[in-house]
């Protein structure tokens, strides 16, 4: 009869992330809904006193709601699995920073909750060690490598920092190269001439010497130009650089497989940095009390595993932390003896 969407009232879990702004836009969601139903005669049959929201309340509710829609969107970024998420950490922190700065127009209840959030990002990631790492990330990501929401001192510091990363890995592939050897000197002698090159170079002519050779050819020399580890790096990242940024909406990896083989030592440095998970979400869903619970009953084929035979599955059986495995054991004991497990 309202025509809303017919959604179940949600409420606030503490360790979940989201769940105040859900409770609170499900709440005003479905306002009419729960309005009626309070003042249906059921309802109200036998009861006196029924709390319901004032007018203050509910424009407090939707303040509060768009405060938070940036957090929300922050959330849901951080908990992707299929691209990487290291590298949105620093321009994602600094547009929340901007987001929760207070306005003159702000409500008094919306500038308290924005004035304690803002306090409470602006102590993450204060290291430097932390800054530059996620700042190199983001530089070697080709959707935020223009660093936009840095100063530009501090994107000019970003892209010297990742010139000189990027010359230790040619020179550390120069020292490797030269303590593997190259294919042509293993032999340690030149390729013995075939027929077919003896007559090639027999019929090449040679170059006659003339006379500006023999007057200027010391001065002029024909030298071949090496360009250092340095030159090589600043050429490359400079190339990067240049080169227009990719959408938000692609893929970074996929971007540096098809562009790899024209930065190969910036796709090194993206292959170390852009695999680094933003977030312990993936951890958790893997090492959970919840996941290895499932999985020894998925591993021991039963719905709920005896407490007198656990065996433990691979999930656990690799896992480094033998404290934590204790713990997943008497967790796991626990829940059988609670379900009923006999």
């Amino acid at each position: 009869m309202l025509a809303l969407p017919h959604h179940k009232l949600v409420t606030d879990v503490a360790v979940r992330w989201n769940s105040a702004y859900e409770m609170l836009a499900r709440f005003l969601e479905q306002q009419p809904a729960v309005c009626a139903a309070l003042l249906s005669p059921e309802v109200r049959k036998g009861t006196t006193d029924i709390c319901t929201l004032t007018e203050t309340d509910i424009s407090n509710a939707e303040q509060v709601v768009q405060a938070l829609k940036p957090v929300l969107v922050a959330t849901k970024i951080m908990c992707e699995e299929k691209s990487p998420t290291i590298s949105i950490i620093a321009p994602l922190l600094a547009q929340l920073l901007s987001d929760t700065t207070a306005t003159i127009e702000d409500s008094s209840l919306v500038r308290e909750m924005k004035t304690a959030i803002h306090q409470d990002l602006s102590r993450r990631y204060d290291s430097m060690e932390d800054k530059k790492f996620l700042r190199i990330a983001s530089a070697l990501d080709p959707r935020f490598k223009s660093l936009q929401f840095l100063l530009p001192e501090d994107a000019q510091d970003t892209n010297t920092k990742l010139m000189e990363m990027t010359a230790a890995l040619k020179e550390e592939d120069a020292d490797m190269d030269s303590f593997q050897g190259s294919p042509d000197d293993k032999e340690g002698s030149p390729d013995p001439q075939t027929p077919e090159t003896s007559a090639a170079s027999a019929h090449t002519p040679r170059k006659r010497k003339s006379a500006l050779t023999d007057l200027l050819g010391q001065t002029f020399k024909m030298t071949p130009q090496r360009l250092t580890a340095s030159s090589l790096a600043e050429r490359e990242v400079k190339q990067y650089l240049d080169a227009p940024p990719i959408a938000l909406t692609d893929d970074p990896l996929h971007w540096w497989k098809s562009h790899a083989q024209a930065y190969p030592l910036l796709a090194k440095l993206a292959q170390r940095h852009l695999c680094v998970p933003g977030t312990s979400v993936p951890a958790e869903r893997v090492f959970s009390t919840a996941v290895l619970v499932k999985a020894i009953c998925v591993t021991q084929n039963t719905t709920y595993p005896s407490s007198g035979d656990i065996k433990s599955p691979p999930i656990v059986q690799h896992h480094s932390n033998a404290r934590r495995q204790q713990q997943a054991s008497q967790t796991l004991a626990t829940t059988v003896l609670r379900y009923g497990g006999t």
